[in-house]
């Protein structure tokens, strides 16, 4: 016996009564139920699949073939989204957007705010760009003053974080707390000079005071030059 179940009104030649007992059964709106005899009685095909039907669970609600063939992609697309395409979108996202906190001091600041106000953060220190023009030995009073000194340089991401502020405060040029004495150069606030990133250099004994460029490494001139300058200090000095 072959049987099938009919979604379009069409004739079968199952009774009336019982297409009623078979929606009550399957609960779904089916219209008709068909079967094909092979080489039973109409009766006994009609008990049969009546029996058949009837077994299957109260609620159960069967789906065309080609309804349950076109639900399976999808199910597959949307765990595809979620393990490879959205993870790794928002994964992009968020390396984006610490990128672009690291060269913005601005936005830096706002997350991780416990320096003074007007004052920005980066690895652990203060910052603060003093658009004042003053000569190199003004510039260091006046971060004195402060309760830091004019900025040293680590690294090149702490160079280009300053650089960034500069370049933020519309400057191109900055006094750094670099200067020349007795043979070589050391930061003013005493911590070792072992990171270099000269452009260019002039004679050190002429021009022991050292500045940053927005666009290049640093470099060196006289220090009664009027620039303006970075002070940098520890938030724990504040």
């Amino acid at each position: 016996m072959k049987t099938v179940l009919c979604w379009s009104s069409r004739s079968c030649c199952v009774p009336w009564q019982l297409q009623q007992k078979l929606k009550k059964s399957l609960q779904v709106g089916v219209q008709d139920v068909c079967f094909y005899p092979t080489r039973h009685s109409d009766v006994d095909l009609t008990s049969d699949l009546f029996n058949i039907f009837t077994e299957m669970p109260a609620g159960s609600n069967p789906q065309p073939v080609e309804e349950q063939v076109a639900a399976a992609p999808a199910e597959e697309v949307v765990s595809e989204d979620e393990n490879g395409g959205a993870g790794g979108a928002e994964e992009s996202k968020m390396l984006q957007e610490e990128e672009d906190e690291e060269s913005d001091p601005a936005s830096r600041n706002a997350r991780f705010n416990f320096c003074p106000d007007g004052w920005f953060t980066h690895n652990y220190r203060c910052y603060i760009f003093v658009n004042s023009p003053m000569n190199w030995y003004s510039a260091k009073d006046h971060c004195n003053s402060l309760g830091a000194n004019l900025a040293s340089v680590s690294s090149p991401r702490e160079y280009s974080f300053l650089q960034q502020m500069t370049k933020t405060s519309s400057q191109s040029i900055a006094w750094l707390g670099g200067f020349y004495l007795q043979g070589r150069w050391l930061w003013i606030n005493n911590e070792g000079f072992y990171y270099t990133n000269w452009y260019s250099q002039s004679s050190s004994v002429s021009y022991p005071c050292m500045f940053l460029r927005t666009t290049y490494g640093w470099g060196n001139s006289q220090c009664t030059s009027a620039q303006r300058f970075i002070c940098s200090k520890s938030p724990f000095s504040c």
